[in-house]
């Protein structure tokens, strides 16, 4: 059967006591009210995926079982299941992820600027929000910091979505398996830790600067993005996608290194580039003063190349254009063909 009533009395809609609610097998309700106290909710329901919305603080609903209010914390149990966030500013409550691969996610409609903490192996702080047991988490449209410490890490992605957000992998961090943003000018600061996969912050004018751990790869979108290289590795490819992009390689590896079609600038002053730099299309300039790169490549365009050092192991290709290549010191090489 299916009600509406308070766990603490039939007849009473308040309740003082400490409470816990255990939702079983199939089990449904219309509403649960905890009333006064500190109340847990439990679902060991054999639904296999669970989809929770947090409306408010304590206070929800539980697809295909009923809506809640009153609890202090919610276990999600066995399972891979969903939670979503209608507003994390204001959802206080305690989230235990339970067994299984359990996503966080804030609202789309939530445009508030929120705050993500990764404290733990899948455990921190989203807004008002306290969490564990948690693999993969998605932010809402709003300008969001993200913030992962020494120790901290998540299995799965991290998805900070729309907006000009700030993300911060401290040194000492665990792992993300990935990283991506949507549109707006972000900011990816990179001193430790692994993102496994890829770290692609999007569309919008965004800036990575990188100082050590790894990415598997890293792309941005269209827009005029900024990656500074001092340390750590990006094993795959870079690619800084449209716009008048600026890449500066102090030291560190990267497999690779792509722009699109816009104006862009590298400075190389140590560090390897493994593989290609192919800077396309547009009026380009490279500095390379230390370090190496495996080939270099531009398209259309009237494209600037300048060695006082370093070296690039494969062939130079200017591409069409008014073109120049100026090698100033005896300490440069460039040991494939070059062409214009």
């Amino acid at each position: 059967r299916r009600h509406t009533r308070s766990l603490c009395d039939w007849s009473s809609d308040v309740c003082s006591s400490d409470l816990t609610a255990v939702i079983s097998g199939t089990g449904s309700f219309s509403s649960l009210d905890a009333g006064i106290g500190t109340d847990a909710l439990t679902l060991n329901r054999t639904n296999p995926i669970d989809s929770v919305t947090i409306s408010g603080a304590g206070a929800g609903s539980i697809g295909g079982a009923g809506s809640f209010s009153g609890f202090e914390s919610l276990d999600l149990g066995n399972g891979d299941d969903s939670l979503t966030l209608n507003a994390a500013a204001s959802s206080t409550i305690t989230i235990a992820g339970g067994n299984g691969t359990d996503s966080l996610s804030v609202a789309s409609s939530d445009t508030s600027n929120n705050t993500l903490s990764l404290s733990g192996s899948g455990s921190g702080s989203l807004g008002a929000v306290s969490f564990s047991g948690i693999d993969a988490i998605s932010l809402g449209s709003g300008s969001d910091s993200a913030t992962i410490s020494s120790g901290a890490s998540l299995s799965n992605g991290l998805d900070v979505g729309d907006g000009a957000n700030t993300i911060v992998l401290n040194s000492g961090a665990g792992s993300l398996g990935s990283l991506s943003a949507g549109s707006g000018n972000d900011s990816l600061t990179l001193s430790g830790g692994t993102i496994t996969g890829a770290a692609n912050l999007g569309d919008g004018s965004n800036q990575a600067t990188i100082s050590g751990g790894s990415a598997g790869s890293f792309a941005t979108g269209t827009g005029n993005d900024s990656l500074t290289l001092s340390g750590g590795t990006i094993t795959g490819a870079a690619n800084l996608g449209d716009g008048s992009n600026q890449a500066t390689i102090n030291s560190g590896s990267l497999g690779s290194l792509s722009t699109g079609s816009g104006s862009d600038s590298l400075t190389l002053n140590g560090g390897t580039i493994s593989g290609a730099v192919d800077l396309s299309a547009g009026n380009n300039q490279a500095t390379i003063s230390s370090g190496s790169a495996g080939s270099f490549t531009t398209g259309t365009g009237n494209d600037s190349l300048t060695l006082s050092g370093g070296t690039i192991t494969g062939a130079v290709d200017l591409g069409a254009g008014s073109n120049q290549l100026l090698i100033s010191s005896t300490s440069s090489s460039i040991d494939g063909n070059v062409s214009f």
